[in-house]
C-alpha cells in the first residue's frame, strides 16, 4: 500500500479475483476499514472458524479494501472522509506475531498491540 492505495497483488491463489475486484471502480483499491482486535475477543476465544466474515472478522485484527463502513457515522456519512466503492473485502491479518504501532506527528512510534495485548495504559 502507498497512500492508502493497493499498488500490487501477490498470492498463491485468488490473485486474479482480487485484481478483478480492485478494477471494479476507481475507489476499490483504497483502504476501507482497519480494525484492531485484541486477544480478549469473545469470537476469537471460541477458537471456531465460522466461514462467515461477519463473525470471523471479530476474532482478530483485519483490514478491508473498498467501501468504508457507513455504520461508523452518526446519521449519514460525510461526502468526504470515508471511502465510497462498490466492493468491501475483509482480510484477517491478526495473530500473536502481529505488532501494531501508532506513528505520532513527530515520528515517534508508540506500541499499540503486542502478542494480541493492548499496550496502552
Amino acid at each position: 500500500m502507498e497512500g492508502g492505495r493497493i499498488v500490487g497483488v501477490e498470492a498463491e491463489r485468488g490473485a486474479d479475483a482480487v485484481r478483478g475486484q480492485l478494477a471494479s471502480d476507481e475507489r476499490a483499491e483504497y483502504l476501507g476499514e482497519l480494525a484492531l482486535v485484541d486477544a480478549s475477543s469473545r469470537v476469537g476465544k471460541t477458537g471456531t472458524l465460522f466461514f462467515d466474515t461477519l463473525f470471523d472478522e471479530n476474532a482478530t485484527c483485519h483490514i478491508a479494501y473498498g467501501a468504508g463502513v457507513t455504520g461508523a457515522f452518526d446519521g449519514d456519512p460525510p461526502s468526504e472522509g470515508w471511502n465510497q466503492s462498490t466492493v468491501h473485502t475483509d482480510f484477517m491479518i491478526g495473530g500473536p506475531g502481529l505488532e501494531v504501532d501508532a506513528l505520532l506527528a513527530d515520528g515517534t512510534a508508540v506500541p499499540l498491540l503486542r502478542d494480541e495485548i493492548w499496550q496502552l495504559p
